[in-house]
């Protein structure tokens, strides 16, 4: 049986029509649900229900003028990753060189490879206004962007968004019980398909 339920910021109470043994939730929205057995605590204490993608700015719009690391992202539940990176404006003589850099505790990074293992996931050099992407496979813990900016009075403005889609399976499964609740950490509505076994 399939439910949809309708999550809000007023807690979903799991129904009566509801199999109390299994669960198995399909986030399809950009925001977070939590599953609790009490509707009194705060969302953070909730089991995570994370969406099946992920779309979010990585690096807001700014001018830079010399090289400098980017925003870091956790995508260690995340593995299909697309990178844009839109340039706006520049000024002088300038290049921009990026490649994509991987951590496993967001301190020391390295230069991330294709999944081949050996052709690092760089853009194409770029040098007046564009919009450039990136698709990959990601298999790391933390992810940024390193910007090397160089040339004669350099200036690049330029943001960077990133889309990545949920690592397989994408339900999460657990044993909740008739009287469990859905919570969503977020004023935002959303909906949930519910199978249960």
């Amino acid at each position: 049986m399939i439910k949809k339920v309708v999550v809000g910021t007023v807690p979903v109470k799991i129904s009566e029509g509801i199999n109390p043994k299994t669960l198995i939730i399909h986030n399809r929205s950009g925001n977070v649900i939590y599953l609790t057995s009490d509707p009194t605590q705060p969302t953070t204490e909730g089991i995570p229900i994370h969406p099946e993608f992920l779309k979010q700015t990585l690096d807001a719009s700014s001018a830079r003028t010399s090289s400098v690391a980017g925003n870091s992202i956790d995508l260690s539940i995340y593995e299909k990753v697309e990178i844009e990176v839109n340039v706006i404006a520049t000024a002088g003589t300038p290049t921009l060189d990026i490649k994509v850099q991987t951590s496993n505790d967001d301190s020391t990074y390295i230069d991330a490879v294709y999944i081949n293992g050996s052709t690092a996931i760089t853009f194409t050099q770029i040098t007046g206004v564009s919009t450039q992407s990136r698709q990959f496979d990601f298999y790391g813990k933390y992810l940024r962007l390193y910007f090397t900016i160089a040339g004669t009075s350099p200036s690049f403005t330029f943001s960077t968004v990133i889309t990545a889609k949920r690592k397989e399976p994408q339900p999460y499964k657990n044993e909740y019980a008739k009287g469990d609740y859905f919570l969503v950490s977020t004023a935002s509505s959303l909906e949930a398909r519910v199978e249960t076994h």
